[in-house]
């Protein structure tokens, strides 16, 4: 497989609800830039809302050993405080990095077949159990905040006025309410109705 289709599944594994074994991230882009220079794009990121360990999830894809040992010579690599995301994980073709040869605190997903590929968790912080997830060693506390910041920014920017979008969803909700409100009316004028002909059947 290219990294075009890796990047692909990274996407859909993170959008993978947690019924079926993903993390289920609300929102998961691939290789958004921030528009500042040298600084990290990622692959894959997505992020969780309102949900319990909310929070972001990077994925970087690999399709050879010497493009996995290149990125851990990155700047934001060797100071992670600088990188993105909460958790982070590499996904490679299966058997081409081991967990040995993970830095700290990074999982690994591996991508097994090519017509059919199988996502396969092999390490990392959601093969951990509810309970242990608030004291997950996998945890990247310190991160470069402001960067995923900027990558949401960036994409609310390109799809267009967040406020105006905003105004318009707000418009919808309350056109709803008020067609909710009205059917909750309606529904009760007819049981009245169904009941008055039901008395007036009862006493003919």
């Amino acid at each position: 497989m290219n990294h075009l289709d890796m990047v692909a599944l990274a996407v859909s594994w993170l959008k993978r609800p947690a019924s079926r074994g993903g993390p289920g991230c609300q929102v998961a882009l691939s290789e958004i830039r921030n528009g500042f220079k040298r600084s990290e794009i990622p692959d894959a990121i997505g992020f969780r809302a309102g949900v319990s360990d909310e929070g972001s999830i990077l994925v970087e894809v690999k399709t050879s050993r010497a493009d996995f040992f290149a990125d851990r010579q990155k700047k934001f690599r060797e100071l992670p405080e600088r990188g993105i995301g909460l958790y982070r994980y590499y996904m490679a073709p299966a058997g081409m990095v081991s967990v040995d040869e993970l830095p700290e605190k990074w999982g690994l997903i591996e991508i097994k077949g090519t017509k059919r590929p199988e996502i396969k968790l092999i390490h990392g912080h959601h093969l951990l159990s509810l309970a242990k997830i608030s004291q997950s060693p996998f945890r990247f506390e310190t991160r470069n905040t402001g960067l995923e910041v900027a990558l949401l920014a960036r994409t609310l920017m390109r799809v267009g006025d967040p406020e105006q979008l905003n105004k318009m969803l707000k418009a919808t909700r309350a056109s709803a309410n008020r067609v909710f409100r009205r059917n909750e009316q309606l529904e009760s004028q007819l049981r009245k109705f169904q009941i008055m002909d039901f008395t007036k059947e009862v006493q003919l």
